[in-house]
């Protein structure tokens, strides 16, 4: 009887979200703990103690401390000799059975693979828990929620380990019932399939399973798969293995005869769930065979000779092969054209019915001793060579649309035609050509996506190709360009200011190569009435003011297909008879990691704080603020300047309505520059 393996490692299994971990079943008003064992060579026993949720006070509730158990005869006791071996041995202590030394758990909690063995055995076995000292059964006696904590003894420290969460010990858990379960009959055997719940194992609520048969649908019911260790899965060659369901082998069946199977899930405590429903299967010798192998297809003579060998362990009693002519799809059946030709001698067949540039296709089938069919083979393609090419595409019309080139041509009458390749060209000369698509397309028209702000001329050409991959030459050139919908990128305005009797605004250059002009808009004395105020190619535009009111100011790009960017963000300019005066005595310092900035306030009793922002010098770079400071602040630490490239910071005094001054500009160079 073949037992099944799976390696479940402690740590990963968890009811809360926690760490480390511990499991907690409730069961007819007991609570069941488990928990990790502490990796710390000053550890000596555990404590444990509960708290209800209507109290404040935490009894210690172990009679004896929890520990490992070192005595030999004590560990044979709890254990007997089968898991009293198991735990002696991944102790250390294999030839002789003795005392445990405190010396031998230091080298245990040493071997890495010894201690994640032992802890994960005493979450599938309640013996072996209680060898290691990391269970308890507590039976709370009040009706009130509960929590428990766990401490650590160490000489004469006591130090925390776990605190659970608040359980109602009114409640029991349950432990699932496997399911999705099937059970295939397969040759002097049933191959038992059931679902692999990750949630249920990481959580302890069920970690082993009992497969139970009997001969006679009312039993009696025997566990036939012995899991007394870990579970999982089984490797066999009868059997293909889905990491998403559990499979267990039952062997030495007798065909014909019928058996009836139900499972259990066992939780972490030994707790068993309850049956699932019963299965009837009937053994037989239905084995399907492997389909054939190492199939070749070799041209001699305008005809096609086909060879394999039978791969499997199965006998089959004969093969299959399946043609398709063209269209891989549709296959139809040329051998055997007789029963009598069903022979697994016969490892090679003749195809005389081809000719040249014609795509055939073959794929083969065994057949197994009670009829049943393999899967198919590999399918294998040959064309038969050809070496003249089809004639170049006709009819070639080219659309340009928003962000995409439609391309139709009129169809080529080759009958061994594959289909057709594009090339695109956009260079100026269109020397250039780039293949548009690696697969032929076999239908006569094409949809080439392209950059929607692209306004290259597109040159097109197509090209045919036959089964043999013989190409044509080109098409006519079809030259396109695509329709811009794009607008440009907005740009942002870097400053409004006011100097003598006029105001003065700066905007960052657009990057887009088909930009015509600036669209500057102005609203005065609110910002509900904006009115264009004037279209430039430059990125500053100055005015007399009109009024003294405040000038509310927004800037937009605009392209040559006449497509208008968003609008920047909406400035003020509010207009006084005079700005409070600038910074003094600004310097801008390289350090280590940040740019450092130190000013002096300015004698000007009308500053209540100062205003930074910074833009990095390549084109089209945004405008940053930096920093709103208070009066009494004369030094700002840009930590977020990249101090490796170049830039300009604009430090401006503020008076109490967010009046600007001029900004005193500083461009910044690095000091490796």
């Amino acid at each position: 009887m073949k037992k099944i393996i799976f390696i479940f490692l402690f740590y990963s299994i968890a009811i809360y979200s926690q760490d480390p971990a511990y499991l907690i079943f409730r069961n007819s008003g007991n609570v069941y703990l488990k928990w990790e064992y502490l990796r710390d060579n000053n550890h000596e026993h555990f404590n444990i103690y509960r708290q209800y949720e209507n109290s404040d006070t935490w009894e210690q509730i172990n009679q004896k401390p929890l520990k490992l158990i070192t005595d030999i005869d004590e560990i044979v006791y709890i254990g007997g000799e089968y898991y009293g071996s198991i735990y002696l041995s991944l102790m250390g202590v294999k030839r002789e059975k003795r005392d445990i030394t405190k010396a031998d758990i230091i080298a245990w909690q040493n071997n890495a693979e010894a201690y994640s063995m032992l802890n994960a055995l005493s979450v599938t076995q309640p013996l072996i828990s209680e060898l290691t000292g990391t269970s308890f059964l507590d039976v709370p006696q009040s009706g009130a929620r509960v929590r428990y904590k766990i401490n650590s003894m160490r000489a004469a420290d006591e130090l925390h380990y776990i605190t659970s969460e608040f359980i109602d010990p009114k409640i029991d858990d349950i432990v699932p019932t496997p399911d999705d379960i099937s059970i295939n009959p397969l040759n002097n055997s049933a191959n038992i399939i059931w679902s692999r719940n990750l949630d249920v194992l990481q959580s302890g609520r069920a970690v082993n399973f009992n497969i139970y048969r009997a001969d006679n649908i009312t039993g009696p019911y025997l566990i036939v798969n012995f899991a007394d260790m870990f579970q999982g899965i089984l490797t066999s060659e009868e059997v293909e293995i889905d990491t998403n369901y559990f499979n267990f082998l039952d062997a030495n069946l007798i065909n014909g005869k019928t058996y009836y199977y139900y499972l259990t899930g066992v939780n972490t405590f030994g707790f068993e769930s309850q049956r699932s429903s019963v299965y009837e299967v009937v053994p037989s010798d239905n084995r399907v065979p492997m389909s054939p192998g190492d199939i070749t297809i070799n041209e001699f003579g305008g005809r096609l000779k086909l060879s394999w060998r039978n791969i499997s362990r199965v006998r089959p009693i004969g093969y299959e092969i399946f043609k398709s002519i063209g269209d891989t799809d549709n296959f139809v059946k040329v051998f055997p054209t007789l029963d009598v030709q069903y022979d697994p001698e016969i490892t090679t067949w003749t195809d005389a019915d081809v000719r040249e540039g014609e795509f055939y296709s073959y794929y083969l089938v065994a057949i197994g001793q009670t009829g049943v069919r393999s899967e198919t083979s590999d399918t294998l393609t040959f064309i038969i060579d050809d070496y003249i090419p089809p004639s170049a595409p006709v009819g070639v019309v080219a659309v340009g649309d928003t962000g995409a080139i439609k391309l139709s041509w009129e169809a080529n009458t080759e009958h061994d035609l594959l289909g057709y390749q594009i090339e695109r060209s956009s260079d100026s000369r269109f020397a250039t050509r780039f293949l548009v698509n690696e697969k032929p397309i076999t239908g006569t028209e094409f949809i080439d996506t392209v950059r929607r702000e692209s306004q290259s001329d597109i040159a097109y050409f197509v090209y045919a190709l036959d089964k043999s991959y013989n190409r044509s030459l080109p098409s006519e050139r079809v030259i396109v360009r695509v329709i811009d919908v794009v607008p440009p990128l907005t740009p942002e305005m870097t400053s409004i200011y006011e100097e003598g009797d006029s105001y003065f605004v700066n905007w960052t250059k657009s990057p887009d190569s088909d930009l015509k002009a600036y669209r500057l808009y102005l609203s005065i004395g609110d910002s509900s009435n904006f009115i264009l105020k004037t279209e430039t190619n430059s990125l500053t535009f100055s005015d007399r003011i009109s009024e003294r009111k405040e000038h509310y100011f927004k800037v937009s790009a605009v392209d040559l297909s006449g497509n208008e960017s968003p609008f920047s963000r909406i400035r003020r300019l509010e207009i006084e008879d005079e700005a409070p005066r600038p910074p003094d005595s600004v310097q801008v310092v390289q350090e280590e990691k940040y740019v450092n900035i130190e000013w002096k306030a300015p004698e000007d009793e009308r500053v209540v704080g100062f205003f930074i922002q910074r833009n990095y010098v390549e084109k089209g770079s945004p405008m940053v603020d930096l920093a709103v400071l208070k009066a009494d602040k004369s030094r700002f630490m840009d930590w977020d300047v990249d101090i490796n490239r170049e830039c300009t910071y604009y430090i401006y005094s503020r008076d109490e309505k967010w009046r600007l001054s001029k900004p005193v500009v500083i461009n910044y160079v690095p000091n490796s520059k």
